[in-house]
């Protein structure tokens, strides 16, 4: 594991070459592979150091085999210090376990609520695909139970491991997740508002993009410069991070702000197209949009197009990657990808690692997000353009 810029990578651990094996007798292949069994089952069942794994005849019989063969399985397993025999010669479990995940997840659900939601549903199919495949499928949180202490208190005493999403986090939930005594994941954006508790995080960077669009665009040629946000925390925070990003490059004078109300993905799109309807008399031209969601860009482009009167418009969240518009025949927005499913599967192979080995760092991974070029930025840098 490196850190790099402040992103934590993993590195794959290094392969033992497979080249050159070793010939065993028949016999011993088919002890080591017994024992191998048996070791595998004595970790599922999550015996403990002292516990008795039966006696050789039961386990003859379980694995289809002859006592002798068992018996010395059985010498195997204590010659490499999983197992030991007590003063009547019986054998026990040496140390405890490797533990085993049972992990939760509370956030945006699995199945979507509405069609407009496949961005975010796909991410959480990506963590679910992970966790199935590491053969740990999480448990499914619902709100109202975690954000209640005395439920949580049962709804959680089996699990070991949480995933939550920001849509999740307020001050109730806040002050349940600080009293758990389990390794946490937060995946979603940096710089939460509440900070009861911490943890580790899997969150987007969008320095790297903004950045790539800074080298792209001829911010220069705007006159104005328009962010549009919602009054979410998390939005807000958005907003002040586009805000800080124009400040470096000179374009507080050209700057103005846009807020949007509360409202969810399908209504967000309908408020964005009658908010922008209604602004008569405006010359969109030199002017640069930023809009901090998807939802809000398919709004003003359903208002505006009509009218050839679009602006430049750069949209956080890839939507046109996910459902073909009704307005444009083709991907029009350039975005700048969250990359949610990478985020979502980093998470649970984070949350996995740390619950099995028993980590209680908490560990940050930023994980950058991607510029996606397409046709609604029309003043380009003319050194990019001499590419």
């Amino acid at each position: 594991m490196l850190e790099m810029n402040g992103i934590i990578c993993y590195i794959p651990e290094k392969q033992e070459p497979t080249d050159n094996f070793i010939i065993m007798p028949e016999k011993k292949q088919k002890r080591t592979e017994l024992a191998r069994k048996l070791q595998q089952d004595i970790y599922s069942k999550e015996l403990r150091a002292g516990d008795s794994i039966g006696s050789i005849r039961r386990l003859a019989m379980r694995y289809h085999t002859t006592p002798l063969t068992i018996s010395r399985m059985l010498n195997d397993l204590v010659d490499t210090g999983i197992l030991c025999r007590d003063k009547k010669g019986s054998c026990r479990v040496l140390t405890d376990p490797p533990t085993k995940p049972h992990l939760g997840y509370a956030g945006v659900p699995l199945l979507p609520s509405s069609s407009m939601e496949c961005l975010m549903q796909d991410a959480v199919r990506k963590c679910f695909n992970e966790l199935d495949r590491l053969g740990v499928p999480p448990e499914i949180i619902g709100y109202h139970e975690l954000s209640d202490p005395e439920i949580v208190r049962t709804r959680l005493k089996n699990i070991n491991g949480l995933i939550f999403h920001d849509s999740f986090l307020d001050e109730k939930t806040s002050l349940t997740l600080s009293q758990l005594n389990i390794p946490i994941v937060r995946v979603g954006q940096a710089l939460p508002k509440y900070s009861k508790f911490s943890s580790s995080e899997v969150v987007q960077f969008f320095d790297p993009a903004l950045q790539e669009f800074a080298r792209y665009c001829d911010l220069k040629s705007y006159r104005r410069i328009v962010i549009v946000y919602s009054l979410y925390w998390n939005s807000i925070r958005l907003a002040k991070t586009l805000k800080h990003f124009l400040h470096d490059l000179n374009a507080d004078d050209r700057l103005e702000m846009m807020a949007m109300p509360k409202n969810a993905s399908a209504a967000a799109e309908l408020y964005a197209f009658c908010h922008f309807r209604k602004l008569d008399g405006i010359d969109w031209n030199d002017t640069l949009l930023i809009s901090t969601s998807g939802y809000f860009s398919r709004g003003i482009c359903r208002a505006l197009a009509d009218r050839g009167e679009l602006p430049d418009i750069l949209s956080i969240d890839n939507l046109d990657g996910y459902e073909k518009s009704t307005f444009f025949e083709e991907p029009y927005l350039t975005a700048i990808d969250r990359c949610m499913g990478r985020i979502f599967r980093d998470a649970a192979r984070l949350l996995y690692d740390q619950v099995k080995s028993g980590d209680e760092r908490k560990v940050i991974i930023k994980v950058p997000a991607k510029l996606i070029i397409r046709k609604s930025i029309r003043h380009i840098n003319p050194e990019w353009k001499e590419r």
